[in-house]
């Protein structure tokens, strides 16, 4: 379709590559050229179950299509949507009919390999969802679903999901893995997910997605949650975003970095970005272990909720093996909200390694008054790191073997209060070591052994 050449339709499906078709395409190009479609219950799919088809949109092209479902390698492998240039448009406006197949997108449903490309200035939009799941968006649906992508990239090019209702971005569902998203040179993702999330690696608890991965890279380029969630691996394992070199992430809810039993080896990665989330924020919580955030040259940003490194309720086992890094010129702002590291929990920790922990509201070690008793967690201020903590910091509040270490020549721990064990735990075991240079600076009182704690110790 090209030279302001038009197509109008108000019945049936598309498909490009139907029943083993393969190496088809459709092209969509220049200024006033058209594909639209005003049928509410057809689907858009590219590629059935055969291989090598192609949908280009360029130089000021649209595809405006009003359905219930666009499928990208229903059944076939190595697809791809090409959105690019200044003016071209796919816009899908769904206002009915999604309910029935569970989502709005899918890149890569049952199959690998497949991949939309929005580039130099291209938009894709999905807007006006009407139901709780007609606009879930998947990168990576079922079990066969490996390698899948979206690549968001130069000035002016946007993906954006419009929802207003409870839908997900997802990336991974259903045990698919290897699974991308890059967002480079500028380009944005903006989601409006109502009461909706966006989850790297599994779906709710559904599905165990692993090696799954976001990438925000360049200065320019954003993802942005104007609402909803954030969680790096639901349900699996090795899931990972990354914000680097000036990107910006913006989330307007909660962030977990290991949701729940057996998400384990989850990455929050920033390495010269930007990340901030408006809401509660959990490294490994219900019994996930292994899970790593690490700032280098960047700054995290928490604000509004609960902060917690390990984290698990009655009836599962610890969440252990939990890490913050905040590293050289990285910066971790709380924005005067508590952290808890280790709640009924055991060995995790915040390292502190040339970096800085602010605006912190009281720091607390192995929280909460039932088993499993927490146990092992640390906080390790080095080579000039340091935490300023606006309240008073508890080691060992009903757990034991607490660590605080602040150590080397610039590295510095400000509290208002210190407490080593404060209600028996049996043998505490909590200990305090502040040496070669490091200082710790307390505005307030100093306590060893609160209600029958034993064996704690302080070393300067």
């Amino acid at each position: 379709i090209t030279n302001g050449g038009a197509v109008y339709m108000n019945t049936g499906p598309v498909y490009v590559g139907l029943q083993g078709g393969a190496n088809n395409s459709l092209i969509v190009t220049g200024p006033g050229s058209v594909l639209h479609s005003t049928n509410s219950t057809s689907g858009f799919v590219v590629n059935f179950s055969g291989r090598g088809d192609s949908v280009v949109v360029a130089n000021g092209g649209k595809i405006l299509y009003k359905l219930s479902t666009l499928s990208i390698g229903t059944f076939g492998g190595t697809n791809v949507v090409l959105v690019t240039g200044p003016g071209s448009v796919w816009s899908n406006s769904f206002s009915s009919g999604g309910a029935g197949a569970g989502y709005g997108l899918a890149i890569g449903r049952d199959w690998s390999c497949s991949s939309v490309i929005i580039s130099n200035g291209g938009a894709f939009y999905g807007v006006g969802y009407t139901g709780p799941n007609d606009g879930h968006e998947f990168i990576g649906w079922g079990i066969g679903a490996k390698s899948n992508s979206i690549i968001v990239t130069g000035s002016g090019s946007i993906w954006s999901n419009d929802s207003g209702w409870g839908n997900d971005r997802v990336f991974g569902r259903f045990g698919s893995c290897y699974n991308s998203m890059t967002i480079a040179d500028g380009g944005r993702v903006v989601d409006v997910l109502g009461a909706g999330g966006a989850y790297i690696g599994g779906y709710g608890g559904t599905g165990a997605g692993s090696n799954n991965v976001a990438t925000v890279t360049d200065p320019g380029s954003v993802w942005q949650l104007v609402n909803g969630t954030m969680t790096v691996g639901s349900a699996g394992k090795a899931n990972e975003l990354v914000v680097s070199n000036a990107a910006r992430v913006s989330i307007g809810g909660t962030l977990t970095v290991g949701a729940s039993v057996g998400a384990d080896s989850n990455r929050l990665t920033i390495n010269g970005g930007i990340c901030s989330n408006n809401g509660a924020f959990t490294v490994g919580g219900l019994s996930a272990s292994f899970n790593t955030v690490t700032v280098t040259n960047g700054s995290l940003s928490t604000k509004g909720g609960a902060v917690i490194v390990g984290q698990c309720t009655a009836g599962f086992s610890p969440a252990t093996n939990n890490v913050v890094n905040v590293l050289k010129n990285g910066t971790w702002d709380l924005n005067n909200n508590a952290l808890t590291i280790g709640n009924r929990s055991m060995s995790n920790s915040v390292v502190v390694d040339g970096g800085i922990v602010t605006n912190v509201n009281g720091i607390t070690f192995g929280s909460f008054t039932a088993t499993p008793w927490a146990g092992d967690n640390s906080l390790i201020i080095t080579n000039g790191g340091a935490v300023v903590n606006a309240a008073g910091t508890t080691e060992g509040a009903l757990g034991q073997r607490s660590l605080v270490v602040v150590s080397g020549t610039g590295s510095f721990y400000r509290t208002t209060a210190f407490t080593l064990c404060s209600q028996d735990s049996g043998d505490g075991s909590n200990r305090l070591e502040v040496s070669n240079g490091g200082r710790l600076m307390n505005s307030g009182g100093f306590t060893f052994g609160e209600s029958g704690g034993s064996y704690n110790t302080a070393i300067v």
